[in-house]
């Protein structure tokens, strides 16, 4: 059934309509950036405006791993904090990014040009993610229950949302969180160049050569057989701390 025509940048006039994609997730993907561009085009914005700020999005979903349909505030908050607190990234480019997004996510989620219906009708209703733990790391699942069902509660009111609270109820920031990580790093004699995002790769590649999931690491592959192991070497898993008996 054709839809009706609606603005330059409606969603559905960047997807070929029944026909079955041959990749769904990056087709679509691509159809919102064009559609999003056209939007721009259309209220006459300079072209190096356009694409720099399509490159953000580009640069945040590589980060995430993640297509748009299944973003979350977290996501936000570990991009921006990492500009920040790790890229030293400056105030004006902050807002630069920050703008950037909320754009993109406003011309998404905006009646007028379809993006959420689409990706309700091709992806259903995004689910909460679950991560996936290596046997590097797998003791961390039950120092984090620990964390969560016993010690958090016991330290803090029913008001404090924050999974990461300081000993006097406030949020951690993101520079204490640099600080901590620098001393960790150095007292384990790892590269200077190590940063929060690089646990993150680390915990992708570990991922792939234990073929915890049947397709590639972004889940975006058509095909079930597991991706060859990396070319790269990957540094020795870090011995876990000690058991996180109670105190």
């Amino acid at each position: 059934m054709s839809r009706q025509r609606g603005p330059a940048g409606a969603a559905w006039q960047q997807i070929a309509r029944d026909v079955a994609l041959f990749n769904p997730a990056e087709q679509v993907f691509q159809g919102m950036l064009d559609g999003w561009r056209n939007q721009q085009l259309s209220r006459n914005l300079a072209f190096t405006t356009i694409a720099k700020r399509e490159q953000v999005v580009q640069r945040f979903r590589s980060f995430t791993g993640e297509d748009p349909w299944s973003w979350t505030v977290g996501d936000v908050d570990e991009f921006f904090m990492e500009l920040r607190a790790v890229r030293s990234a400056s105030h004006s480019t902050l807002l630069a990014y920050q703008n950037a997004l909320r754009l993109f996510l406003g011309y998404l989620t905006g009646p007028a040009y379809g993006g959420e219906p689409e990706c309700m009708e091709r992806f259903g209703t995004p689910k909460r993610r679950s991560v996936l733990t290596v046997p590097h790391t797998g003791w961390a699942v039950d120092c984090l229950r620990q964390w969560t069902e016993e010690v958090r509660p016991a330290g803090t009111g029913e008001e404090q949302a924050s999974l990461w609270p300081t000993e006097r109820s406030g949020r951690v920031t993101a520079d204490s969180l640099t600080r901590e990580f620098t001393l960790l790093r150095t007292g384990l004699g790892l590269a200077d160049g190590i940063d929060f995002h690089s646990l993150r790769r680390s915990y992708v590649t570990h991922r792939s050569r234990t073929a915890t999931t049947p397709c590639s690491s972004s889940n975006r592959s058509d095909t079930s057989t597991p991706p060859p192991p990396p070319s790269i070497p990957v540094s020795p898993p870090i011995t876990a701390p000690a058991p996180c008996g109670r105190p």
